[in-house]
């Protein structure tokens, strides 16, 4: 909880930077521009212990630093903490700070910025401050950036909570998730907390939240309209043609309502699987017909299930009949000729399933999953009666995905988030 903002201009005193300006100020702290004594510039969030309430709140906020800080030096979708640190003086004076990377400047180079001349952080809302939407691709290739990000806290248990335009920031041209004072763990992010307009239905403190707030940026990004106004989409979005740019906006338009759904159940199930979708679009491919071709796969599959048991129910009623009657022999024959065509269906039904898994395969390769590819081409591998239905492309990405093997982690359907070795150094584990 936040009480009334107090502080002063002043800047404090922290151990081997020079504070040179405030470029930031927000209810729990102050953002400095800094200088260390080497020279580089930092950014230098302070948060004091008097606009806290009490001082539970204040040291969650500290313990939940401490867990981010070693996370955001493992991943280069968030910025990196450099350093943190506190000074307990008095209870009223108190205050703990984190150095971190400084955004790029929106007039020029941060890196050599001085005191005397103007500096502004390059944001995403100061991208989108100059009132126009971005290229599709753009957009496809920033949220993606963030999404990634995000798979990253959530992999460890952890939710931003506050995604925003503002709160996402360039470093040396990349956009990186930052104000990661609300971080918090899955069972400590309770509090309503977050930004009006980017908070889900059932609130925030939750990935589904977290991607949820990331289709509001992406919506601000591709129509050039306040995350207010969704889902209103600009006459000229919607006068687009069919073809190039105007198709890619649609395709975006696609991800956005599934991302912004009211119902969690009905968004993205993860914040790689919305990234996955995002890099599509920027691939130029269509996430609408891959979704017909997943749609059509569990369609087949439940037909080849229902065909199945009719099957097995015709061999019991023929057993029966056959001590039953004379016309056995008949009824053999009719059997047969269903047994064929139930074989027939579940042959359509592979060639179907064989076509997606090849279209999965392609996508998985092309954003560097290769171990979901593998796991897709070696269920169509041949055994036992089922028929070899591989063609030139399952050999081309087999081809892909073996040039080193010794790369490929096995079990894993989703991207690789995490390797640790064992204290003895005889295994490796991995996470994904």
């Amino acid at each position: 909880m936040k009480c009334e903002s107090v502080g002063s201009p002043v800047p404090p005193s922290i151990p081997e930077h020079v504070l040179q300006e405030m470029i930031g100020s927000g209810a729990y702290g102050d953002v400095w521009r800094a200088r260390t004594i080497t020279g580089a510039l930092r950014a230098v969030k302070v948060v004091y212990r008097a606009r806290f309430e009490n001082a539970r709140t204040y040291e969650r906020e500290y313990s939940g630093l401490l867990r981010v800080e070693p996370l955001s030096r493992a991943h280069e979708s968030l910025v990196d903490i450099l350093q943190v640190g506190r000074n307990d003086a008095a209870p009223d004076q108190g205050f703990f700070y984190y150095v971190m990377e400084l955004a790029d400047n929106v007039g020029g180079d941060s890196a050599t910025a001085a005191p005397a001349h103007p500096y502004a952080p390059r944001t995403l809302a100061s991208e989108l401050a100059r009132g126009r939407r971005l290229p599709p691709e753009t957009c496809a290739r920033f949220g993606a950036e963030v999404a990634e990000g995000l798979a990253h806290l959530h992999s460890h248990g952890l939710v931003h909570r506050d995604i925003k335009p503002s709160n996402l920031i360039f470093v040396k041209g990349r956009l990186k998730l930052a104000d990661i004072g609300l971080v918090a763990q899955f069972e400590d992010a309770r509090t309503f907390v977050g930004t009006g307009g980017y908070i889900p239905p059932e609130g925030p403190g939750s990935p589904q939240a977290d991607l949820f707030a990331l289709g509001k940026v992406v919506y601000e990004m591709a129509t050039g309209l306040d995350r207010m106004e969704y889902p209103h989409l600009p006459p000229e979005f919607l006068s687009l043609s069919a073809g190039g740019e105007g198709r890619n906006y649609a395709e975006l338009n696609t991800i956005i309502l599934r991302a912004c759904a009211d119902a969690a159940t009905d968004r993205h199930s993860s914040a790689a699987q919305l990234r996955g979708e995002l890099l599509l679009v920027q691939a130029g491919q269509s996430v609408r017909k891959l979704r017909q071709h997943e749609r059509m796969v569990a369609v087949w599959r439940r037909l080849a299930l229902v065909a199945s048991l009719a099957g097995l129910l015709g061999v019991c009623l023929l057993a029966w009949q056959r001590q039953q009657t004379s016309a056995a022999q008949r009824l053999a024959s009719a059997e047969m000729l269903q047994r064929q065509a139930v074989e027939k269906r579940e042959l359509v039904a592979q060639q179907n399933l064989y076509a997606v898994d090849m279209n999965l395969a392609q996508v998985s390769i092309n954003s560097g999953n290769y171990g979901r590819a593998e796991a897709l081409l070696t269920a169509h591998l041949p055994s036992g009666a089922k028929s070899d239905l591989r063609s030139f492309e399952w050999f081309h990405y087999w081809n892909l995905i073996r040039g080193d093997t010794i790369g490929v982690l096995r079990g894993h359907t989703d991207l690789v988030s995490g390797l640790a070795f064992s204290p003895d150094g005889t295994r490796l584990y991995s996470c994904g």
